[in-house]
């Protein structure tokens, strides 16, 4: 199921909608997920996301804009807080810096790491 995600990240992945998925009730599914990966789901996602948008502004071309709705944020600013919390830098920089912009931050859970931000990049 998980490269089920990955090679779809642009799905809605409700945690019903995984759950199904696994033939398990939510809860069940939850604690196994987060068990089994050391995330939650919807963390696992949005770290995955925020992991390809870092990949697109390296080696693409798209405007931060169109890289922040693909990752599913609801604006750039949003992209800008969550960008800043995973890489210690906004997604502007992490571009300028180029092929080897930082050694990336060892994995953390991405809900322990963003905490809560009042847009929302899910």
């Amino acid at each position: 199921m998980l490269r089920q995600v990955e090679n779809a990240l642009d799905e809605d992945w409700s945690l019903s909608k995984l759950a199904r998925l696994a033939a398990l009730s939510e809860w069940h599914f939850q604690r196994i997920f987060s068990a089994h990966v050391g995330e939650g789901p919807h963390g696992h996602i949005r770290r995955l996301r925020l992991e390809r948008a870092a990949s697109a502004l390296l080696y693409g071309k798209q405007e931060i804009t169109e890289i922040a709705l693909a990752a599913g944020c609801s604006t750039p600013s949003a992209l800008n807080k969550a960008f800043l919390q995973r890489f210690g830098m906004t997604p502007g920089g992490f571009r300028k810096k180029g092929k080897n912009p930082l050694p990336l931050p060892s994995f953390q859970p991405i809900a322990k790491s963003l905490g809560h931000i009042d847009e929302f990049c899910l």
